[in-house]
């Protein structure tokens, strides 16, 4: 054994490596597994096994290092190919990340090599052809190719382009595939160039069949010009020849027809009929005719194109013939004009009483009119004969413009001159004033043709207007109204003031008779009375109505003189008048203010007893019942302090308009004073009446008013007395309404109430709560709760309410609403407002002294405190005497009054907001908030309303309200808060909804500072 162990440990590598080779082509690749596993192993046999083992190993790791050799070799050679290649290639695994680009591929898609496995295959296509692309791919087997011609790809960044793809499966040893190799052409330039060569074509085509059509057109065109142009042919049959020629010019003339229609003449082809399938275009004349012009269609044209028999060049050449035709038309009549206009001007000319003339460029009379010799004495040859002959006839004095104004002629032969008027000495030496007008003659070509001129004799003219100037400066310049007629009470002549008073000019008036001014208020009587007393004593004077031109009435005072001459014959009638308006004016004024409210115009306190008392008398008499309304708005004091009185006074005017739109004539509205407003409703069978009525205004109030251009709610309480259960003198009736609309008031407002007996005793208490709260402050009665404000989520606390209370001397601890409504009405809310801020804000101090953290503070501010100039500087003097960051204090304004007021208000809410204080609208989503006031206003946070909260679990509507509430907040940046909280259900469902904090009986009710269990985490 040992002879034979060493002989195996003497065996030559050679021989040991043949024995392997053997052992691995035979497959026995688990030899020293067999060779241990047997049970008779001797040391021999396992150092000869354990050799060729040795010898397998060493053989199969050559072998591996020499595949990895071939295979790095592979690689490499893949490598350069796949960077090298002059064609864009991506590798793609199963689901299409893109693994691997060339250079091509990167620079073509735009990719960045740092950020390959970002992309996917399907990014890099068009959605227009992803879809087949996909498709495809994921079908594709193990020895299956795809080529895709023409896909839609992207370029990262920079549009897209077409291109080939080609994909090849890369098979695992295991033939699974696993990648995918893609090979991108781009095509876009061939394609590109395939479309604009289609293109081209398409265009050559087009633009050959549009060159036939248009030269058809043309030929059409120049075939009538010419024949409008013949000035042999008359009218009729120049348009009977454009008629004939038109349908050779469209697109299927065997089927068309033409015809046009001028002034009650037509022209058209033979077969012209009526038919759906015609174009047309309007002939308008200068002088006014109008006419048609039209081709058509027998039938269908057979080939149609949208259903559009004509092309639109068809349509362009016919309004071209129709351009033509028109000028045509135009210049015939113009012809004919011309020839009518010189055979009147010869006739004109031969027969006129002023002397024309016709002065050629080189200064001669080509012309002269017959009448220059009844004017000068001299005859048409003389003036023709000699140019300067007018010169010397020219007075000296005259003389010298005269020369000035031929010489300014001469130089500028385009120059229009304005009349002239100078005195001309006749043969016999008389003297004539002439008025002189001349201008250009110029022809068609632009030539000057010297000057036509009239010289007119003006001397009657003169000499009356001399006569009449000194008479016309008095008549026109007095004050008062003249009027002058005939006899027959014929107009002749009127004056200035006469046309300003009447609003008639003088051309109007004259001819007519004064009758023209007759207001219809005086009957036949009076001016049988007038003419009497013209007939009688010569003249008249008194009052009496005209009618302007306009419609309306005046009064006048009159004066009416008759005017005789020598011989004690009447000639005329002149008449003097004044308006006395102003006078009535005043008069009917005072009258008014007596009984109106010179704002509103509406009866006023006396006149509304007036009618009240009749009112009574006629219920009392016919066994009748009427309602008396008592109406007061509601924070009206808040719209006067914080938009002005005159703001006030044009919502008091609108109020006054819209109760005077929904009374009946019988009824009766009257304004008291301030706010305060009556109306009497007569005659009502029922008392519901009232109420329906009282309803009606609800709503009417209920929609927003825009006053001076600002938008504004604004809410009445009404009280309702009824004559004769309430009362049957007035006394009662007004008293019991109004005690009616302060239970209104004290119920909320925006409400009305009809009289109760108990009513009285009501406001007996109410009156004695009044005084008692004059003095409150001074009595520091009044203390503050403060309830936690919680997210509603974590229960963490975000901040404290502060309410203020009445510890009344006999009726205890009193709730704001039993008392704040008074305050405001009394006056002493901006007070209260002041003492409440600065008590919450000492508080605050205090917990943070007593290191308890409250992240923040809400207070209150009413209308009155925030309008006030001194709000700002008084906030920031508080924060800053109790060291307390501004963002901690937020300020709470009720939706409705803010809503009401908010453009006044913009200004310190602002200011507020610039010191870092923020801002709160309280009792959210019962107002009439807008998006844009909103936006406008420096806000902070919603407080969704208790009444919305409320009636959350029972309301799926209210749901979707806090749901919008909450939408609109976010959607404006607002934090929201709901208040009034009593339930784990109310809490979840504003949970759901989105809604961040809350405060309620749910959590803690409002207690005193020291009763606060601080339990929270702030």
């Amino acid at each position: 054994m040992h002879g034979a162990l060493e002989e195996i440990i003497e065996m030559s590598d050679e021989r040991i490596r043949r024995r392997a080779m053997e052992v691995l082509r035979e497959g026995r690749f688990k030899l020293a597994d067999d060779l241990l596993a047997r049970s008779d192993l001797d040391l021999v046999s396992l150092v000869e096994n354990l050799r060729v083992y040795q010898a397998e190993l060493e053989i199969q790791n050559e072998e591996l290092l020499r595949n990895q050799r071939q295979i790095q070799e592979s690689l490499a050679r893949f490598a350069s190919l796949f960077n090298t290649l002059p064609v864009a290639e991506l590798v793609i695994d199963h689901k299409g990340l893109v693994l691997e680009a060339n250079p091509e591929a990167q620079a073509l898609f735009g990719l960045s090599k740092a950020h390959l496995n970002q992309h996917f295959l399907a990014r890099l296509i068009e959605e227009v052809d992803r879809g087949a692309v996909v498709g495809a791919w994921t079908k594709l087997s193990v020895d299956e190719n795809l080529r895709l011609p023409e896909i839609r790809f992207r370029r990262l960044g920079d549009g897209g382009f077409i291109g080939d793809l080609h994909i090849a499966p890369l098979a695992s040893p295991l033939g699974e595939i696993r990648q995918y190799v893609c090979a991108v052409l781009d095509r876009s330039e061939a394609v590109a160039q395939r479309r604009s060569l289609y293109e081209s074509s398409e265009r050559l085509r087009r633009s050959d069949s549009v060159l036939r059509e248009r030269l058809k057109e043309l030929a059409a065109l120049h075939d009538v010009l010419a024949e409008t142009a013949r000035h042999e042919a008359s009218v009729g049959e120049v348009l009977q020849h454009v008629v004939e020629r038109l349908p050779d010019a469209w697109r299927f003339p065997d089927l068309a027809e033409a015809r046009i229609q001028v002034a009650g003449s037509g022209y058209q082809t033979a077969g012209f009929v009526r038919s759906d399938w015609r174009q047309s275009v309007e002939l308008k004349l200068s002088d006014g005719r109008a006419g048609e012009i039209q081709v058509v269609y027998r039938e269908r044209p057979p080939v149609v194109e949208e259903d559009e028999p004509f092309l639109a060049e068809e349509g362009r050449l016919l309004k071209a013939v129709a351009a033509h035709v028109t000028s045509f038309l135009g210049r015939r009549c113009d012809e004919e004009r011309l020839r009518e206009t010189r055979e009147r001007y010869r006739v004109l000319a031969e027969f006129s009483s002023e002397w024309e003339y016709w002065l050629g460029p080189e200064g001669r009379y080509l012309y002269v009119s017959p009448a220059c010799e009844r004017i000068t004495g001299h005859s048409a040859a003389e003036f023709e004969a000699d140019p300067e002959l007018l010169t010397r006839l020219i007075h000296p004095e005259d003389r010298a413009r005269w020369i000035a104004h031929a010489e300014h002629q001469r130089r500028d032969d385009e120059c229009e001159l304005d009349g002239l008027e100078f005195r001309l000495l006749t043969r016999d030496g008389r003297e004539r004033w002439i008025e002189h007008i001349c201008n250009q003659v110029i022809a068609d070509d632009g030539r000057f043709l010297g000057r036509r001129g009239v010289n007119r004799d003006i001397s009657e003219r003169i000499e009356a207007e001399r006569s009449l100037r000194l008479a016309a400066r008095v008549f026109e310049s007095t004050d008062e109204g003249v009027v002058i007629t005939d006899p027959r009470a014929r107009i002749l002549a009127v004056n200035r003031a006469f046309t300003e008073i009447t609003g008639y000019a003088e051309e109007e008036a004259l001819g007519e008779t004064p009758g023209l001014l007759r207001s219809g208020r005086q009957d036949s009587g009076f001016y049988s009375g007038m003419w009497d007393s013209l007939a009688n004593r010569g003249h008249w004077r008194g009052e009496l109505w005209n009618r302007h031109k306009e419609g309306h009435l005046f009064p006048v005072l009159l004066t009416v003189s008759s005017v005789l001459d020598d011989a004690g014959e009447l000639t005329n009638y002149v008449g003097v008048f004044s308006d006395i308006s102003h006078i009535k004016r005043a008069e009917e004024r005072l009258e008014f203010l007596a009984n109106h409210d010179p704002l509103t115009e509406l009866p006023n306190r006396s006149m509304f007893q007036e009618r009240l008392q009749q009112c009574i008398q006629r219920a009392e008499r016919y066994k009748r019942q009427f309602a008396l309304l008592f109406l007061d708005l509601d924070h009206f004091k808040d719209v006067n302090d914080t938009l002005g009185h005159p703001f006030g006074d044009a919502l008091l005017k609108q109020v006054a308009e819209i109760l005077a739109q929904q009374v009946r004539v019988v009824d009766t509205i009257a304004r008291l004073g301030g706010d305060e407003f009556v109306v009497i409703l007569e005659d009502i069978p029922e008392p519901r009446f009232a109420a329906r009525f009282a309803d009606r205004l609800m709503d009417v109030f209920a929609q927003p008013m825009i006053v001076v251009e600002q938008e504004l709610f604004i809410t009445v309480s009404i009280g309702i007395s009824v004559y004769p259960q309430d009362g049957q003198d007035m006394d009662s009736l007004v008293r019991h309404a109004d005690i009616a609309m302060y239970q209104a008031k004290s119920a909320g407002r925006n409400a009305f109430r009809f009289f109760e007996p108990l009513m009285s005793d009501g406001l007996a208490r109410r009156m004695r709560l009044e005084h008692q709260l004059r003095g409150a402050l001074e009595r520091n009665e009044f203390v503050l709760h403060y309830q936690p404000q919680l997210s509603l989520d974590g229960r963490r606390l975000r901040g404290v309410e502060t309410f203020c209370r009445w510890m009344h001397p006999e009726l205890g601890l009193l709730p704001p609403e039993r008392f704040l409504p008074m305050t405001e009405e009394l006056g002493l809310i901006k007070e209260l407002g002041c003492w409440v801020l600065e008590q919450s804000c000492g508080q605050l101090a205090s917990w943070d002294r007593a290191g308890i953290r409250v992240p923040r503070l809400a207070v209150n501010l009413s209308m009155r405190e925030l309008s006030g100039r001194e709000t700002v500087a008084r906030v920031r003097e508080i924060l800053e005497r109790y060291r307390i960051a501004p963002e901690r204090l937020e300020l709470e304004v009720a939706e409705s009054k803010l809503m009401r007021c908010a453009d006044a208000l913009v200004g310190n809410l602002k200011g507020i907001r610039e010191l870092g204080v923020r801002l709160a609208v309280d009792d959210f989503g019962i107002g009439f908030s807008s998006m844009t006031l909103l936006q406008r206003l420096p806000l902070k946070r919603l407080k969704i309303d208790r009444s919305i909260v409320a009636a959350l679990a029972a309301d799926s509507d209210q749901r979707l309200v806090v749901r919008a509430i909450v939408s609109l907040a976010y959607s404006l940046g607002l934090s929201v808060l709901a208040e009034g909280i009593e339930t784990r259900e109310q809490a979840d469902l504003l949970i759901g909804e989105g809604c961040e904090e809350g405060q309620g009986f749910f959590f803690c009710e409002p207690l005193p500072p020291g009763d606060l269990v601080w339990s929270w985490p702030a």
